[in-house]
């Protein structure tokens, strides 16, 4: 999966209450993570842009270094520039922060892992990860589901490019696939509402082709709540695959079908949900029934070079 950009809701939290001397950089920071939620990236890169304009006023002035650097290297590497902010990142003081800027280090930890991750260092990127995932006290932030969905995606990557060493790559990565799921339900039976979570534990199952319950934990996120446009998008085209590639119980697809039109009537949605008859469906892709033509039907679809494709349908 690509690198899912919750980053400014983390930093946000953390930052919220303590760094109150930040107004402007705080505001501007803010609208970026807005921005982003919303899926609207080119207002994103410009609220970007200002935060780096406002901490390049403030490290100049000599105010309050650390945040600064920090809240710079940030908007750097979300525009792109992984070098120069790791340049400014390598300016914050970490082990020595005032108790003020303590909320920098989880953030910090996090932004250092993407670094090296970006760098085809996964073994050492998974060390700044886990040097979040391993304090308990931030289990509830949104930080530390940051930090957790880093390090699967990165474990993701680290078992991919091992498997080709292996006597039985598919059988190697399946039993991988597997450890981490067991790791992360363990996350998951101690905070059962994380849409996150469950999103991660979805990706999981379907790589080891576990469609139903992969399509449980799919359609629990969507329900539990996800914080980026990005994870929404990420959850509609897992979910597009599944029911391309796999087949489903009856059961589970009706539930799917159910909930679908609530989830996908928006315009800007990868899917499409709806009701129509029998007639108007045989016109579209991936549809076959002896009905007849007036039968009505709910249905998932996906636009696909330029047609509906329906993906799953029951009669009503």
């Amino acid at each position: 999966m690509k690198r899912i950009a919750i980053l400014a809701i983390a930093l946000f939290a953390f930052a919220a209450c303590s760094v109150q001397h930040l107004e402007t950089s705080k505001s501007y920071y803010r609208q970026a993570r807005e921005a982003q939620e919303s899926g609207n990236d080119l207002q994103a890169i410009l609220y970007w842009k200002k935060v780096k304009t406002a901490a390049d006023q403030e490290i100049a002035a000599g105010r309050f270094p650390a945040t600064n650097y920090f809240m710079r290297a940030s908007a750097l590497i979300e525009l792109g520039d992984w070098d120069q902010g790791f340049a400014d990142l390598k300016q914050v003081p970490v082990e020595s922060l005032s108790n003020e800027e303590m909320w920098i280090y989880p953030v910090y930890s996090i932004l250092m892992g993407d670094y090296y991750a970006q760098q085809n260092m996964p073994l050492i990127a998974g060390d700044f990860y886990q040097s979040v995932l391993k304090k308990s006290n931030l289990k509830t932030a949104s930080v530390y589901i940051l930090a957790l969905e880093r390090q699967i995606n990165n474990s993701i990557r680290q078992i991919n490019e091992k498997a080709a060493a292996q006597k039985d790559p598919e059988n190697w990565k399946l039993k991988q696939y597997a450890d981490l799921s067991g790791d992360l339900q363990k996350y998951i039976e101690d905070n059962p509402f994380s849409g996150v979570a469950r999103f991660l534990m979805g990706d999981l199952l379907l790589k080891q082709h576990r469609a139903d319950e992969a399509l449980q934990s799919m359609m629990a996120a969507l329900e539990m709540g996800l914080p980026t446009q990005d994870l929404k998008r990420s959850t509609e085209f897992e979910i597009a695959t599944l029911l391309t590639d796999y087949s489903v119980s009856s059961s589970l697809k009706s539930a799917l079908l159910k909930r679908a039109k609530e989830w996908w009537s928006s315009p800007g949605s990868m899917l499409s949900a709806g009701e129509n008859t029998v007639e108007w469906a045989l016109q579209q892709r991936g549809f076959e029934s002896q009905l007849p033509p007036a039968t009505k039907i709910r249905y998932v679809a996906v636009m696909q070079e330029g047609q509906t494709r329906i993906l799953a349908w029951e009669q009503l």
